[in-house]
C-alpha cells in the first residue's frame, strides 16, 4: 500500500509541478534557475522518475507562488513561503497532530508505514527523512490524503 501512496504521489506532484509551470509560461531552463535546481531534476519530477525531496518542494513552490499543498491536488491554496525546514516542521507537525487523532503510538506508526520508529521519530524531529516516499508512507499509514499533509 505504502508503493502505491507513493507512485500516486509521485505522479500528483509530476503533474500539478508540470500544469502550474507552464500555466506561468515558464521553460524548464527558466524554472530551474528560479528553483536553483537543474533543468534534469525538474524533468525528473515532471516525469514522475525521482524521489523529490522537499527541499525541492519548497523551492518549487515558492518558485510558482502556490501553497506546497497545491501541488498534490487541483486547488490553490493561498501562497506561504517557506523554507525546507520550515516545511518538513510543518508536514511532520501534521503527522503528529494525525497520528495523535487516531491514538497510534509512534512504534505503530512506524509499522504501519514500514519504517523504523527511530527514523519516524528522527523525521518527526526535522533531523531524519526529507524525502516525498516518506511523507506519502505516513500519510497511507494515517489514512490521510498527503495533500492534508502539506496543507
Amino acid at each position: 500500500m505504502s508503493n502505491a501512496a507513493f507512485r500516486e504521489a509521485q505522479l500528483l506532484l509530476a503533474r500539478r509541478l508540470r500544469e502550474l509551470r507552464t500555466a506561468r509560461g515558464l521553460s524548464l531552463t527558466d524554472f530551474a534557475r528560479q528553483g536553483w535546481a537543474t533543468s534534469k531534476s525538474v524533468k525528473n519530477v515532471e516525469s514522475a522518475e525521482t524521489d523529490a525531496r522537499l527541499e525541492f518542494i519548497a523551492r518549487a513552490s515558492g518558485t510558482l507562488k502556490v501553497h506546497p499543498a497545491s501541488l498534490f491536488v487541483d486547488c490553490e491554496f493561498p501562497f506561504i513561503s517557506f523554507t525546507k525546514e520550515e516545511l518538513v516542521n510543518h508536514v511532520f507537525g501534521r503527522v503528529e497532530v494525525y497520528r495523535r487523532m487516531q491514538h497510534i503510538f509512534h512504534s505503530e506508526l512506524a509499522r504501519r508505514a514500514g519504517l523504523g520508529s527511530e527514523y519516524v521519530h528522527l523525521m518527526e524531529m526535522g533531523l531524519a527523512g526529507g524525502k516525498l516516499s516518506g511523507v506519502a508512507k505516513l500519510s497511507a499509514a494515517l489514512h490521510v490524503n498527503i495533500w492534508l499533509l502539506f496543507a
